[in-house]
């Protein structure tokens, strides 16, 4: 994924080591009870609207930031779904760089815009939880799918 100015100047003061980031993910639902996946461009896999959020920023904007810029859909926050952390959420991308996320995931709803995907994402896709399930995803998706399917 693309590195934001302030992770790429982090990352030449401390190297590839592992670093505590916080991430935000949207939950995005259509009227048949699917969820919105994105298939990455780098590495064939699938994944959440979502990113880093930026210093000072403030997560419900990050969220809502980062799902315009990988789908093109506007949305808006209806409610903080869950957070989550340890292992699974440990990343290592394709420069060697280590991250440990703490993903904050919100429930979304489109109120506007149109797909217009972003040189990030390939493709995307809503699906069952079961479709899910079949799709190459990070260890986190075991997390945070089955969660996402749950009741309100």
């Amino acid at each position: 994924m693309a590195m934001s100015d302030y992770l790429r100047e982090l990352r030449t003061l401390v190297g590839p080591r592992v670093l505590l980031l916080p991430h935000v993910a949207a939950l995005i639902f259509d009227d048949a009870g699917r969820l919105l996946l994105l298939r990455s461009s780098e590495g064939d896999f699938w994944m959440l609207p979502g990113g880093s959020v930026e210093p000072d920023e403030h997560p419900e904007h990050a969220v809502v930031r980062e799902t315009l810029e990988e789908t093109g859909f506007e949305v808006v926050v209806e409610s903080l779904h869950s957070v989550h952390g340890g292992p699974a959420f440990h990343l290592t991308y394709s420069s060697g760089d280590e991250a440990s996320i703490v993903m904050t995931c919100y429930r979304c709803r489109i109120t506007g815009g149109i797909v217009d995907a972003d040189d990030e994402v390939a493709e995307l896709r809503w699906v069952t939880l079961e479709q899910a399930r079949l799709l190459p995803t990070k260890p986190w998706a075991d997390v945070v799918l089955p969660r996402a399917f749950e009741p309100a």
